[in-house]
């Protein structure tokens, strides 16, 4: 048992170091002693942590105890967004099932063992995220806003056991809740959603659309600037003001549900903002006695306020809550120089960091291939087919491939502009006709390549032509440097050769454009996958500035040690190795080399057997990446344990994102449409015309999806229920 000093450490370390409110518990218990709704709001001092875990404190008294008290931590945003997951095995909860059901990696987050047998692990919530305390699945609770957990070296109540950390938040940062958890909570929010029956009827879409012209009329006249406009909206307009046959009240919900649900779009902000403030936080006091305080409707506005609203178009795609079971794209990898560049221009462009920092690596790639290799006799080529994918043309993909492009440009000139092809090839032969071209302008015979081409549509439109070699010429120089096209009249051959690919795509082109033979041939798991994540607003991005020309002065600096030989000790002497083709072989530290080891053995053979074809090749990109990541970091003369860490949580990222986005495997429309509307009813249950507008059913025709419907709810896959004229489908059994 720890004593009263080792308590005040633990609780002041807690406090001053991680940032977190403290209180303390009675002695064996989890009930605090002091009233602690203050320290929800305001942390305690080191004067209060000294007084309640001191002899003199007569509090202990009068309940009657001598031990020491046990130490709490307020969750939530007091504790900087502390958000725990609390596994009970007695109650049935196990971290195999956040494994199974979430793919939890828990290798390194911040754990406590509890005295109870079960585990605490802490997470952060995402900035401006408001967590609330509930049940997740049996046996694991999710402890934040309102909640108290237990630390070390407390006693449990019940087995008399002390809490202990299994890895400290001074051990480690503790990491972002992770995406998918996110994604289980909002489910859960939905799920638990209190009937609006008795807050009057339910406006029609007529109705709504009325309204957002009665918001615009007043936006419109009576303001100077735009919140003025919605200050005076809601409280002037429907603050004040009741229609006898329609309780407007209770519209401060069915307005923002409505603007989800059925796609209300206000194609002017104004009118947006003014219906989404007004939907979240008009009539507080209506919903206070209701089991959730209307926070499910600031949660459905607040995913309103952050779509993506389609130019032109009358519906709306949710883009803050991801759709996909993915987990949150590691930053940990974004290290080294090519990791500070993209952290700088993350600070400046609205792309999201995952795509910059591939975009960035994808376009280094052709300066370490041909250059740089793993001292093994396995061949690792580290160039990178590289797909970024989102939901639409909101999702920055493209600009993160221009910034990257950009950024290289800049710092390189016609050094990376001459290697450097960005549009369509016309066929196969021009990828070849390239690569024979900058190999033969280029001192070494090198043949390095970047090809960015921004719709990876237009790529599989060509592989599929009639005689293109294209599909062959990728597959083949995914892993050899050597590819020869032969006809009757010519003959062209390339030697040295090392292409690497950036493109990108949105997730329901990319999930319908495969034919079987390309599959089957092997391109699919040759690429890399980025997954969509949200994009930020930034109204006015900042220049880089100093840092800017700082970061191109290193790049020149690294591509120019890569392209001369990089310097390295030999016996306690510096010296520059020739610049011959894969002159340098680095090889992995013991350390490395043992975590690659256990990975490849234990860890990979689950994930193969788990997805195949999810896993198919990962190792080699994991090579790869191994590879980039340690010329970033400059360690020329051997990969470190760090590195591998990196590199194989990013490898785990990966095989999330190849499984939640896999492509239709269908040999008809009918069939494509079949799995689209099973994959999208997974999310739940969806009324007929939503469901035709989230899988863009107007691509394929209102015919073809009507018999989508009838095939699958003959078959059993799908239950359809009609409720007036709306029709409501669940999901029964899905197609995989």
């Amino acid at each position: 048992m720890a004593t009263r000093e080792e308590f005040i450490t633990s609780a002041a370390d807690l406090r001053f170091r991680a940032g977190f409110s403290v209180i303390p518990l009675i002695a064996g218990t989890k009930k605090p002693i002091v009233s602690w709704e203050k320290y929800q709001k305001e942390r305690a001092g080191y004067g209060e942590i000294l007084l309640w875990w001191s002899a003199e404190d007569s509090r202990n008294d009068k309940k009657g105890i001598a031990e020491v008290c046990n130490l709490g931590i307020v969750c939530g945003s007091i504790s900087g967004g502390l958000v725990v997951l609390d596994v009970d095995p007695r109650k049935g909860g196990s971290l195999g099932t956040l494994f199974r059901k979430f793919g939890l990696d828990l290798t390194e987050a911040v754990m406590v063992e509890t005295g109870g047998g079960g585990w605490h692990i802490y997470y952060k919530a995402p900035k401006g995220k408001i967590i609330n305390t509930m049940v997740l699945l049996p046996g694991i609770e999710v402890r934040s806003e309102g909640a108290i957990v237990v630390a070390p070296p407390s006693i449990h109540p019940d087995t008399g056991k002390e809490y202990k950390w299994v890895c400290s938040p001074f051990d480690r940062e503790i990491e972002p809740l992770p995406f998918q958890i996110m994604q289980a909570i909002e489910k859960k929010k939905t799920d638990n959603t209190v009937s609006v029956k008795g807050y009057g009827p339910e406006p029609t879409e007529e109705i709504v659309r009325s309204v957002l012209r009665e918001v615009l009329l007043s936006v419109g006249e009576q303001a100077d600037s735009q919140s003025e406009a919605i200050n005076h909206y809601i409280l002037g307009k429907f603050d004040k003001r009741r229609d006898k046959e329609i309780d407007r009240s209770g519209w401060s919900y069915t307005l923002a549900r409505l603007l989800l649900e059925k796609g209300i779009v206000a194609q002017d902000d104004h009118i947006r903002l003014a219906t989404v403030v007004y939907g979240s936080n008009v009539h507080k006091s209506k919903f206070k006695n209701r089991a959730d305080r209307w926070q499910d409707a600031c949660r459905i506005a607040d995913v309103a306020i952050n779509a993506d609203y389609s130019e032109g178009i009358d519906e709306f795609t949710e883009v803050i809550a991801n759709k996909y079971k993915i987990p949150p794209f590691p930053e940990k990898i974004c290290t080294g120089l090519i990791g500070e560049i993209a952290h700088a221009l993350d600070e400046i462009s609205e792309a999201p960091l995952a795509y910059l920092y591939h975009a960035l690596m994808t376009c280094f790639s052709i300066y370490a291939a041909g250059s740089v290799t793993l001292n093994t006799n396995l061949k690792v080529k580290p160039t990178l087919y590289t797909i970024l994918l989102g939901h639409s043309s909101h999702s920055r993909k493209s600009t993160a491939i221009d910034k990257a492009i950009d950024f290289f440009g800049d710092a390189l000139g016609d050094n990376f502009y001459d290697r450097t092809y960005q549009g369509f090839f016309g066929s196969g032969e021009g990828v070849l006709k390239k690569l024979a071209d900058v190999g033969q302008k280029n001192s070494r015979g090198l043949a390095n390549v970047l090809w960015s081409v921004d719709e990876f549509e237009q790529v599989i439109a060509r592989s599929t032509m009639e005689h293109s070699i294209l599909a062959p010429l990728l597959q083949t120089l995914y892993e050899s440097d050597r590819f020869e096209y032969t006809t009757v009249t010519r003959n062209v051959r390339v030697t040295n050769a090392y292409l690497s690919l950036l493109s990108s795509s949105t997730i329901d082109t990319f999930s319908s454009m495969w034919e079987k033979r390309l599959t089957e041939g092997g391109l699919l798991n040759r690429l890399w996958l980025v997954a969509p994540h949200p994009a930020k607003k930034l109204v006015l991005p900042p220049e880089l500035g100093a840092e800017g020309e700082r970061l191109k002065e290193d790049l020149r600096e690294l591509i120019w040690s890569l392209e001369q030989g990089p310097v390295i000790k030999v016996g306690g002497v510096e010296r520059r190795l020739a610049a011959e083709i894969n002159t340098h072989k680095i090889p992995l530290t013991t350390k490395a080399l043992d975590l690659w080891t256990a990975f490849y053995l234990e860890e990979f053979p689950i994930l193969t057997e788990e997805a195949p074809e999810a896993a198919r090749r990962l190792e080699t990109y994991g090579l790869r990446f191994a590879l980039l990541t340690a010329l970033s970091r400059k360690e020329f003369e051997g990969i470190s344990r760090d590195t591998l860490e990196r590199v194989i949580a990013l490898l785990k990222y990966e095989f999330s994102v190849r499984k939640a986005l896999k492509p239709l495997d269908a040999k008809s429309d009918t069939a494509k449409i079949e799995q689209l509307i099973c994959r999208k009813l997974c999310e739940g249950q969806l009324t007929k015309r939503d469901l035709y507008r989230s899988i863009s059913g107007h691509r394929y025709g209102a015919g073809l999806f009507e018999r989508a419907l009838d095939n699958l709810a003959r078959i059993g896959f799908i239950h359809i229920e009609r409720k007036g004229k709306q029709a409501l489908i669940t999901l029964v059994d899905t197609l995989d």
